[in-house]
Order: structure tokens, then sequence, then C-alpha cells
């Protein structure tokens, strides 16, 4: 069984709190959402599901490819991110909204889009070099990093990018925040992964 220092999973527990922030930063500039939430909010729609019962749904789907071929990212991290980053958005509702922290002209709006971007890459990488188990989501582009000769920010912008079309195929709505996040989280989140997550993991460089 693997063995999860305490830093790493202080880490970990950081990244899921930070990553509510960067959803809900996403939230507030009205320019759109991240890929896998349009998608599942289009779906969702579509067949009449509500979205939070709906995002367990596909992560259910999304742990099977998990549990078939990434056992070994499945750690409490996995469902620690699964059941607490509704939450985590949650609570920075309400923090941000309690200290007025509310865009009200288009470029606010922009800040907070960018500064979504910005946050949310930081904090999926930081999550991810934790180590302590990875969300079934998120284990898509790793999986497929694995297989493809390609670099894993290729692999997370394609997930990203199929979710999109998804959305598009179940009549959802893709704003400008979401395709500037399906085309920038994964290089960014490969940035973040050398420059800032590892030395905060205690991961020495190779």
């Amino acid at each position: 069984m693997k063995k999860y220092t305490l830093r790493r999973l202080v880490m970990m527990v950081l990244a899921i709190f930070v990553i509510g922030l960067g959803l809900e930063l996403f939230i507030l500039s009205a320019m759109g959402s991240e890929a896998s939430s349009s998608f599942a909010r289009a779906s969702g729609n579509t067949f009449g599901i509500p979205f939070s019962i709906n995002m367990i749904v596909l992560n259910c789907v999304y742990f099977v490819a998990e549990i078939l071929f990434g056992r070994d990212m499945i750690g409490p991290g996995t469902f620690v991110n699964w059941c607490f980053v509704g939450i985590s958005t949650t609570v920075w509702e309400g923090i941000l909204q309690a200290i007025g922290f509310v865009p009200s002209t288009m470029p606010e709006r922009i800040v907070f889009l960018l500064s979504g971007v910005i946050v949310l890459s930081f904090a999926v990488s930081l999550y991810q070099t934790a180590d302590t188990g990875i969300a079934p989501y998120d284990t898509l582009a790793i999986l497929l990093s694995r297989k493809l000769p390609i670099p894993y920010f290729w692999c997370r912008m394609m997930v990203d990018c199929t979710c999109v079309v998804l959305t598009l195929v179940f009549h959802g709505t893709v704003g400008v925040g979401t395709v500037i996040c399906s085309l920038c989280l994964g290089p960014f989140v490969a940035f973040f992964n050398t420059h800032a997550s590892q030395q905060l993991c205690g991961i020495k460089k190779k």
C-alpha cells in the first residue's frame, strides 16, 4: 500500500480548497465555466438530470477508466476531490460575496476569468503532484499521456476540448472562458508542476 506523507496530504487538502476558488472565479466572471462542468451541465439538461447529480454520474463513468487502467492513481485524494470540490466552491462563493469581491464591469470580468485560469491551473497541478490520489476526470489526461508519445499538456487539451465538443453536441453553452480554459489549463498545469508544485510537495527535480 502506498504511504502518504503528512506534507503531501496537507498540500492535497490545500489544493482542493484552492480549486474551489478557481472555479468560483470562473463562475463570477460569467464568461463560461471549465470544460468538464460545461459538459456535465449540458448533458444533464438534455436528460433532465440535475447538475450536481450528473457530476456524480459522470465521475462514476470516469472512475471506471481509473479502476481499469490507473489503479495506482486511486487514493484518499480521489475521494476528497470527488466530495469536497463543490463544497469548497460554495465556501468561496460566500467569502467573496461577503467582502464584495464581485465583478461589475467587463474589464473586471476578464480579470476574474484570467485569474481563474491561473488559480485553477496551479491548484490542479498541486493536487496531482501531491500524488495522494487523482480525481476520476483528471486521470483521463494522465492515462493518455502514459499511452501516447506526447506531453501531458497536449493530452489535457485533448480531453478538455473533447468535453467542449460534447457540450456543443448536447446543445450546451460554450463561453470564451470555456475555450480559454480548455486551451490553457494543460500548458499551465505542466508549468506549475515543475516551477511550484514539486517544490511545495518536497519532490526533488530529476
